[in-house]
């Protein structure tokens, strides 16, 4: 009864963050996977013989955001990311370490009832707001590739773009049912963009459509183009459900007619 994708997406990040983890210690590693079902419940552990994790930031890494890798390698999303997968399914994960002796994650999951809790879902509501298209605009990977994976498996349909150009093109060329864009775009930054979008770029009420994602959280209570304009706004670090909530509103104003 669990969602594929985002089981596939727990793997991968798992494997992803040993693979780092032993890029950084400088030498060959191996990175092993076992699986096994005891008692009500199914395991993965994912163990690397990378440098190991310190006590003081094992109870930290699971935090959206949180990263102890260079710049421009790690945006301490991976981990957040299988956390959150987890919860919805009703698992948790560990993580046991000792530095210079590599980390070991087990990931848990609660073994289904069976055919009784597929017939009780079938007839649960699906409070998820409808398929709709969205393009979001952000030049870092990793928060691209975190908002792509997420609305990706509400269902939506979501197009990236990288740069300002391109978010133009994206927009005269389909209809969108909402535009997320970094506030920091490369070539065009979200007040940009909100205005361009006032001036024949894009279809219908697209300003109304605009969500803009910020890490600076002092632009909220300074920006005189906020005070004025009033755009939806997301802060960095933000959580997955703080993502769905914001996404699943401006679609449903829409929807609604409320432009």
């Amino acid at each position: 009864l669990a969602n594929p994708v985002q089981i596939q997406q727990v793997v991968l990040n798992l494997v992803v963050n040993g693979q780092q983890a032993i890029v950084e210690s400088g030498r060959p590693g191996r990175i092993v996977l076992r699986t096994r079902h005891e008692s009500n419940r199914i395991f993965l552990h994912v163990e690397d013989d990378g440098p190991g994790i310190s006590p003081d930031l094992q109870d930290r890494i699971f935090e959206p955001f949180f990263t102890t890798k260079p710049v421009g390698v790690g945006t301490g999303l991976g981990l957040s990311i299988v956390s959150g997968i987890l919860r919805q399914h009703g698992g948790q994960i560990q993580v046991a370490s000792t530095p210079g002796a590599g980390a070991s994650f087990t990931a848990s999951f609660p073994v289904s009832t069976g055919a009784a809790k597929s017939r009780q879902r079938a007839h649960e509501p699906d409070d998820r707001p409808p398929s709709s298209r969205i393009l979001v605009a952000e030049d870092e990977p990793g928060v691209a590739r975190l908002i792509f994976d997420v609305l990706g498996a509400e269902g939506h349909k979501v197009d990236l773009a990288v740069d300002g150009a391109e978010v133009i093109a994206r927009i005269k060329a389909a209809e969108y049912d909402l535009v997320i864009c970094d506030w920091r775009m490369r070539n065009l930054n979200g007040p940009e963009l909100y205005r361009s979008l006032g001036n024949g770029n894009g279809n219908g009420h697209a300003r109304e459509r605009l969500l803009l994602v910020t890490s600076d959280p002092t632009i909220l209570s300074s920006s005189e183009f906020l005070r004025e304009t009033r755009p939806a706004c997301l802060t960095k670090p933000f959580l997955l459900p703080e993502l769905k909530a914001s996404v699943a509103a401006l679609l449903l104003k829409r929807k609604n007619g409320a432009h």
